[in-house]
């Protein structure tokens, strides 16, 4: 607690405030936004397995790794002048 105290007192505050639930984001700004050609949507997917772990010490910070993420396949989508090009997908092979 006086670590926690001592490193809180050097900095400021920070108050973390979310939206209402069920409230809408919206960009009003559009004289601001700026037209772009191509644009790029992209996906990333991976695998999860379980992982032996350390034993965690109480003496430092410590973050415990219980899972592995092993890459499966991405997809990317191209969008070129609001026209989508052909999407592309790659799966590693699972055996």
């Amino acid at each position: 607690m006086d670590k926690h105290k001592e490193s809180c007192e050097k900095h400021d505050c920070v108050k973390l405030k979310m939206p209402e639930k069920g409230s809408i984001l919206e960009f009003k700004n559009s004289k601001h936004s700026m037209h772009v050609p191509i644009v790029v949507y992209a996906d990333f997917e991976c695998l999860t397995k379980q992982t032996e772990s350390c034993k965690p010490n109480s003496e430092h910070s410590y973050a415990e790794q219980y899972q592995k993420h092993e890459p499966s396949g991405f997809c990317f989508n191209i969008v070129c002048d609001g026209k989508k090009i052909k999407p592309v997908f790659i799966l590693k092979n699972r055996g």
